[in-house]
């Protein structure tokens, strides 16, 4: 029912091996990636496809096929799960293409697809099914293509724009409004993300699981303790490089989001031990924790976290107030720990660093 094939290069004769025997099996799932399979390859692969009436997933990432042959994959009506991530020869009329057709789709990931513009993501809202939908670095997509997606899939749970620079505030706070029932949001180095957006988002889609707003450099207290405050059931922030954001909100996430397993707080330098000590305190089940180059931070709450039983990561990279009294209390305490990164912490010494290692041989340590 399955077939999964991964670099490697297939010629034509190959190819039409494989068109032959589609229709002897019952695919319901077809897997080429970083095939290196072109035009000509696809010409012959995707009619073969079109008469395997089970077939839900296909993945094609990373081959260098172009719309001359991509347009043929909007013929695949059956599809729910289609990946094109990483096909750079692709543009718009093998998205239009797709969206006119295969009306089943849940998933659709154009990761990567930098050829492709706020028209072909738009065609996308005619599918009112999706579930899923991975734009990342689709560079040259606006807040039009958003727009469009919010009227038009309301059904949203996975949304990813990581890197799509032109995308601002008004777009996200109008997806918002209108998928209120996401789970997975990643904003990363979206620049023009605004408190505004992140407030409507926390408020609209009380659900959420998964949320990345790294290097999202405008967000302030304001929003991020909308999350703690409408956002139970979180488990994963990253909100590294948000240079703005102080205590009041992390302590609010703290306090609201006790399902939190993992946090990342790199470079957010106005975070101090007042946040860390918090979470220590109400988020039990964390597993990993980054705070990297927050140079607040000291010995006064990293030796809490010996309460995060199951800490698996913890990342003080130039901490330089974090010495060998927290992170032995954490060498002792925190047996599954597998990577301890203590970069440029002059204060932690070697003699530290094998008691852990003794207490821990898995665990890996970055210094």
């Amino acid at each position: 029912q399955k077939i999964d094939l991964d670099s490697t290069n297939l010629n034509l004769l190959e190819v039409n091996a494989i068109a032959k025997c589609l229709g002897v099996h019952k695919l319901t799932s077809l897997k080429v990636t970083n095939c290196n399979m072109g035009d000509p390859e696809l010409k012959i692969l995707a009619p073969a496809l079109g008469v395997v009436a089970g077939l839900k997933e296909l993945s094609l990432s990373g081959n260098i096929f172009t719309d001359t042959s991509g347009v043929l994959l909007g013929k695949l009506r059956s599809l729910t799960h289609l990946d094109l991530s990483k096909c750079f020869g692709i543009t718009d009329a093998t998205i239009k293409a797709v969206s006119a057709e295969c009306k089943n789709l849940e998933a659709f990931n154009l990761r990567q697809c930098h050829r492709v513009t706020d028209d072909g993501v738009s065609s996308i809202a005619s599918c009112a099914g999706l579930t899923t939908l991975i734009l990342e670095e689709c560079g040259n997509i606006t807040d039009t293509a958003i727009n469009a997606i919010a009227e038009g899939c309301s059904n949203l749970v996975h949304f990813n724009i990581r890197n799509c620079k032109k995308v601002q505030g008004n777009s996200i706070s109008q997806l918002a409004k209108k998928c209120t029932k996401l789970k997975h949001v990643n904003l990363c180095f979206c620049d023009y993300v605004t408190d505004q957006a992140i407030s409507v988002l926390a408020t609209n889609c009380k659900e959420l699981q998964y949320l990345n707003l790294g290097h999202c450099k405008r967000l302030t207290d304001q929003s991020i303790g909308q999350i703690g405050d409408n956002c139970p059931n979180i488990q994963e922030i990253n909100l590294s490089v948000c240079e703005k954001i102080q205590d009041e909100s992390i302590i609010k996430i703290a306090k609201g989001c006790q399902q939190l397993r993992k946090l990342n707080l790199a470079v957010c330098d106005q975070i101090t031990d007042a946040s860390v000590s918090q979470i220590s305190q109400t988020c039990g089940d964390l597993e990993e924790l980054v705070v990297a180059c927050c140079d607040k931070i000291t010995d006064s709450s990293i030796g809490y976290l010996t309460r995060c039983k199951n800490l698996s990561k913890l990342n003080v990279y130039a901490c330089k107030k974090v010495t060998d009294q927290s992170i032995k209390k954490i060498a002792d305490n925190c047996l599954k720990l597998k990577h301890l990164d203590v970069f440029w912490c002059a204060e932690v010494s070697d003699d530290v660093i094998e008691e852990l290692k003794k207490n821990n041989p898995n665990c890996e340590v970055d210094r």
